[in-house]
């Protein structure tokens, strides 16, 4: 007895995409590759409380041709059919599809895929896997079973081209109401790269917000004072976050990144570089007192420690060299800080409206820099070494408690160059001592120093 060996039907399926556009659609142009004897049929049967369903290809091929005996002198060839499967599965996650039916599908057919629909959402076009950054353009069904999976954006976004037009950013425009917001990979068929600045700013009722991987760039204040935030997962794709995108993000505890992305990290919830040489943020909702910032870290990033209301001490440990701008903002439990001698560079505002009544500043600080004890309250004493050369503008600017300045540096070592409203809206008892006579009389004498000087007086251990 013989038979022909079978053989397999492959489908290749050209899906046209037009994403989150008013009249979105997805077509579908067919062709089989090789001549179908008979007919297919194509059925989708959900049911309301599903969002994976599934559709059955299914192709007929003549399979086998037997020659059997009948009787003894009789021969006859009888030929069978067979079938085989293939199986569809749609996710919408969180959409719902009406029943949908292809029937009688022939070569070059053109079939339209289903839109499911989502209340408060747009729907924008089918992907391949979840983590896919580009949308169907075309996929070869042949004998396995493939899934599509549904991209949405939440109705009422704001998008705005950038980079000449080839791309999108996204605000939150005019629906500050939405609890859970889903940003699409595509807006108008053009790829959505980009949170704008303060493009969530101040948005209070969101506590969760979806990024599709292909944002590359979370922009200034992004979610300042995003106070209820909550559920947040950093994409892989994302390579830059700027400047207080976070602060006043009150209610996150705990920052999520993607395993596999390139350029971030997080480390018990904590938001680093992809090596962790720079710490980027910090949870604001993160319930401990002491944090012993990691040896690998060189860099704290500006606002990394910003509006924390639970830490008592941060450990700045021997690697870490550079303290940016409002790194310690608004801490309003940190009472005291060690600034070792390996730290060179320190920012502006650093200690603004924090807790601080102590601090250390070590030998490797050569300035205090502008604003760096801006309205610390309870700052009531500093001791200035001998390494500090400049004191910037408004250094001290209304630290209403600041009753004593201890200058260690004798006027042989050079005086300490001082700026603008440096010690303006201190306490009115504030004293300035100076190790000895002759340094005094000179600080009498200087620019910005003199307009101090009925509160000089020699330091008396």
């Amino acid at each position: 007895m013989k038979s022909k060996s079978l053989f397999l039907l492959g489908f290749i399926i050209t899906f046209l995409f037009v994403a989150c556009s008013g009249n979105t659609t997805i077509q579908n142009s067919t062709t089989a590759t090789t001549e179908l004897p008979n007919s297919s049929e194509t059925t989708l049967i959900p049911t309301s409380n599903e969002t994976t369903l599934t559709t059955s290809i299914t192709t007929y091929e003549p399979t086998t041709t037997e020659s059997i005996t009948t009787s003894s002198t009789t021969t006859e060839d009888i030929t069978t059919t067979e079938s085989l499967t293939y199986n569809v599965f749609l996710e919408t996650n969180g959409g719902i599809l009406d029943s949908y039916t292809i029937d009688n599908l022939q070569e070059n057919d053109v079939v339209t895929l289903p839109i499911p629909t989502r209340e408060g959402y747009i729907f924008c076009g089918w992907y391949l896997s979840i983590d896919s950054d580009m949308p169907i353009e075309e996929a070869t069904i042949t004998s396995s079973d493939i899934t599509f999976y549904a991209d949405w954006a939440s109705e009422g976004l704001s998008y705005e081209l950038i980079n000449d037009d080839t791309e999108y950013e996204v605000s939150i425009g005019d629906v500050e109401s939405l609890t859970s917001v889903s940003i699409p990979k595509f807006y108008q068929g053009i790829k959505v790269t980009r949170i704008a600045n303060q493009g969530f700013a101040y948005v209070e009722m969101m506590n969760e917000i979806i990024l599709p991987n292909t944002i590359v760039e979370i922009g200034n204040g992004a979610f300042l004072n995003a106070y209820d935030l909550q559920n947040l997962v950093i994409p892989a794709s994302v390579e830059i976050i700027g400047n207080t995108a976070f602060r006043g993000c009150y209610s996150l505890e705990f920052f999520s990144v993607s395993e596999v992305s390139p350029f971030l990290s997080s480390v018990d919830g904590v938001l680093y570089n992809e090596d962790q040489s720079v710490l980027i943020r910090y949870p604001q909702a993160k319930i401990t007192t002491e944090f012993i910032i990691p040896l690998s870290v060189v860099i704290v990033r500006e606002d990394a420690f910003g509006n924390n209301h639970y830490l008592s001490s941060i450990i700045i440990t021997e690697n870490v060299t550079t303290l940016n701008d409002h790194a310690f903002y608004n801490c309003t439990a940190l009472t005291s800080m060690t600034i070792p001698d390996n730290v060179t560079s320190v920012g502006i505002y650093l200690f603004r409206e924090s807790a601080i009544q102590e601090v250390t500043l070590g030998a490797g600080l050569s300035a205090i820099s502008s604003y760096m004890f801006y309205n610390c309250y309870q700052l009531e004493t500093i001791i200035i070494p001998d390494n500090i050369n400049s004191i910037g503008y408004a250094a001290f600017d209304s630290c209403s408690s600041l009753t004593s300045i201890i200058i260690t540096r004798p006027s042989s070592s050079g005086l300490i160059t001082g700026a603008v409203f440096m010690f303006i809206n201190t306490n009115l008892q504030l004293k300035i001592y100076f190790p000895d006579q002759g340094t005094l009389d000179l600080y009498k004498l200087e620019t910005y120093w003199s307009s101090y000087k009925e509160k000089f007086e020699v330091y008396i251990p």
